[in-house]
């Protein structure tokens, strides 16, 4: 897996601090298996331009997660930063809470199959194994474009 794979851009609402809590653990857990994590708590400092900085933060990841709970769905960073991320052709993974209404969910999340929000420990898990897939099946992709 490149280096650029291996990075991971989280969006989430900060609607909740047990939220943000639950994001902090996850951004953890990925750092912890050698995950390059922009998290807006480790990377933004104050004055940033937020737009610019979330923008730059994207297209230098190779990974777009967007972790999502009740009423969050429709939040307008979430509209922009998933413009960026499918624009940019990045690696899409919804992480989505069971309280949420999937059909209330942005068309490009809809038609994804996403992961379950459980323990940030399980969820960096699968999410290491999808990362891990995506990357596998972009490089099989990339071998079939060449040959």
């Amino acid at each position: 897996m490149s280096e650029r794979q291996q990075s991971v851009f989280i969006s989430y609402s900060h609607s909740s601090e047990k939220e943000r809590e639950w994001v902090r653990k996850l951004a953890k857990k990925l750092s912890d298996h050698k995950f390059s994590v922009w998290f807006d708590e480790w990377n933004l400092r104050a004055g940033d331009n937020l737009a610019q900085a979330i923008e730059k933060g994207l297209r230098n990841s190779g990974t777009f997660v967007t972790v999502l709970s009740r009423g969050s769905e429709s939040r307008p960073n979430l509209l922009f930063e998933l413009g960026v991320a499918i624009g940019s052709g990045k690696l899409l993974i919804p992480i989505v809470s069971k309280d949420v209404d999937s059909s209330k969910l942005p068309f490009e999340i809809r038609s994804r199959r996403f992961l379950p929000m459980s323990s940030p420990d399980e969820t960096a898990r699968q999410l290491i194994e999808a990362i891990q897939q995506g990357s596998e099946e972009s490089h099989s992709e990339m071998l079939a474009a060449v040959n």
